[in-house]
């Protein structure tokens, strides 16, 4: 009796054994289950993360591509910029070389006599090469004219065996030659802006650059020219009956006033040495600005070419009119004065 009781007790406590195992089984199996789901969601995650890194590989590498675009372009700009300076150089040294051969072109310089005044046909290609020009290529255009004319010698050939010496004819005619160069000179030092010659003064002259000695030769030429031929011979040679021909001259006295108020005045000069002057005429001599104050002279024929205007002008009827005429006749009282002042570009 006491055998099958304990055996029945030993049945039932290994049935509940059984039930408790099963069931920790099951919690460690749902468990695993549920760890199966976590790796599954966490390797969707990688996977999830994998594409978005890739996306932004891709999207770096894009970037990449974008900025090797932006210095190609950059590349091919610069180059074009290149090119385009290298173009408009090729064009500015194109229209200084025809400008100045069609100065000196036979059909331009036939009528230059010895000691002649410029002909007007080569005016017109001096005010091109004049305009083109930099201070810099100015003054050395000018300073090699004048080399050329100290300098230069006719070929050998051309000598008389005989006297040892060239024919009148060879000396006149490479006189003449010179001549031509010294009025090359004189035109395009004449004609170039007034912001050119104030550029060229402050460059050479102030800060005593490599051009200084050429700089004083064309102030010289520019003041001869402008005096001699677009004033004495020209303009003033003429009625003056409109305000823009007053204006005009104004000025040109205007730009003889800056070149004489320099500070080195006693400097400014060309020598010439190299004509032969078969006819003494004078050709070899120092062109200086002398001491005469020439524009006061200037400024005295204005105020008497005055009673020349049309009756506009002599008795202006609108504001504008009469604004315009006490201007002009204010420069012209002022440069007799003396008090007449100069706005320069650059101050020396």
């Amino acid at each position: 009796m006491k055998t099958n009781l304990l055996l029945l007790v030993a049945t039932c406590l290994t049935v509940t054994a059984c039930g408790k195992i099963t069931s920790s089984m099951d919690a460690v199996s749902s468990m695993n289950g549920k760890m199966d789901a976590t790796n599954n969601g966490m390797s969707s995650m990688n996977g999830k993360m994998d594409i978005t890194n890739k996306g932004m590989n891709e999207t770096n590498e894009h970037m990449k591509s974008m900025l090797a675009a932006m210095g190609e372009t950059n590349g091919k700009m610069d180059i074009t910029n290149g090119s385009m300076s290298k173009t408009n150089k090729a064009i500015h040294n194109q229209t200084l070389g025809v400008a100045l051969d069609m100065m000196i072109k036979p059909d331009n310089t036939k009528y230059v006599t010895l000691d002649s005044t410029v002909p007007t046909s080569m005016m017109v290609p001096g005010k091109i090469f004049a305009e083109e020009a930099t201070q810099e290529e100015i003054a050395l255009l000018v300073t090699m004219n004048v080399l050329e004319i100290n300098t230069a010698q006719p070929d050998s050939k051309l000598m008389d065996a005989v006297k040892g010496d060239f024919p009148d004819a060879v000396k006149n005619s490479d006189d003449t030659d010179k001549w031509v160069k010294f009025m090359v000179s004189q035109i395009v030092a004449g004609l170039a802006p007034q912001a050119t010659i104030e550029d060229m003064v402050k460059t050479q002259i102030t800060n005593a650059g490599f051009l200084e000695a050429a700089a004083y030769q064309t102030l010289s030429m520019r003041h001869f020219f402008i005096s001699n031929y677009i004033l004495d011979n020209n303009l003033l040679a003429q009625k003056l009956d409109a305000p823009g021909m007053f204006e005009e001259a104004l000025r040109y006295i205007s730009e003889l006033k800056y070149i004489e108020e320099l500070p080195f005045k006693a400097n400014i000069k060309v020598e010439l040495t190299g004509f032969f002057d078969v006819s003494k005429r004078g050709l070899n001599k120092t062109w200086t600005l002398g001491d005469s104050d020439v524009k006061k002279d200037y400024y005295a024929k204005l105020k008497a070419d005055l009673t020349q205007l049309a009756p506009r002008y002599k008795n202006p009827t609108t504001p504008e009119d009469q604004k315009r005429m006490d201007a002009i006749k204010k420069q012209i009282d002022d440069g007799i004065a003396g008090t007449a002042t100069v706005t320069a570009t650059v101050q020396p």
